[in-house]
């Protein structure tokens, strides 16, 4: 019966420290713990209670945090600060998008002008607007495939910028989580 509830006791004990270590691990590093997909169970060996391993995990992410560089709070705003500018691109993009398309009706317009003034010129008026207006027109057209070109490519470098950052804010969160692991493992936990 004695094993019993001392086994009972130490599970308790084990499963509390390991609540603790998870709550300010994620506390720490907030969401971008989630984004790896890696849930950490952490064992305190030399039997150290919730609070100590509490206080063994705030100096650890403070020491990961000074050796890597990487501060996950930060790292997180600046991640959120990026996704609002990346909305705000794509309202912008989306905005231009809408703005072009008007180009060959106005070149045909222009060339419609201009034709006519040089088919009068020339003596016929009519054949040089409707020359003109065909042409205005397919400038028109080459204009608008040109800004739809601009805007596709300024998407693109958008995307493929935070897709750099994203990957490197990874690698640098890998560091700083086996940097942590390390201390943890130094100061008496497994995982």
């Amino acid at each position: 019966m004695k094993i019993k509830i001392q086994s009972a006791y130490y599970f308790r004990k084990v499963s509390l420290g390991i609540l603790v270590f998870g709550l300010s691990l994620v506390s720490a590093s907030l969401s971008y713990a989630q984004s790896s997909g890696n849930k950490t169970i952490v064992y305190p060996s030399r039997g150290q209670s919730s609070a100590v391993q509490a206080s063994d995990t705030a100096a650890c992410n403070a020491w990961a945090q000074t050796q890597t560089g990487f501060d996950p709070v930060a790292a997180l705003k600046a991640q959120q600060d990026d996704a609002e500018d990346a909305r705000a691109r794509a309202r912008a993009i989306d905005y231009r998008r809408s703005r072009v398309g008007g180009e060959a009706i106005g070149g045909a317009a222009r060339g419609a002008v201009a034709g006519g003034v040089i088919g009068a010129i020339a003596g016929d008026a009519e054949r040089g607007a409707a020359i003109g207006a065909s042409a205005g027109a397919y400038h028109g057209r080459v204009r608008n495939r040109a800004k739809h070109r601009a805007l596709f490519i300024a998407e693109a470098r958008a995307r493929h910028a935070g897709a750099q950052r994203e990957a490197l804010n990874n690698r640098r969160l890998a560091d700083f989580e086996k940097a942590v692991f390390a201390c943890m493992e130094g100061r008496g936990y497994i995982f």
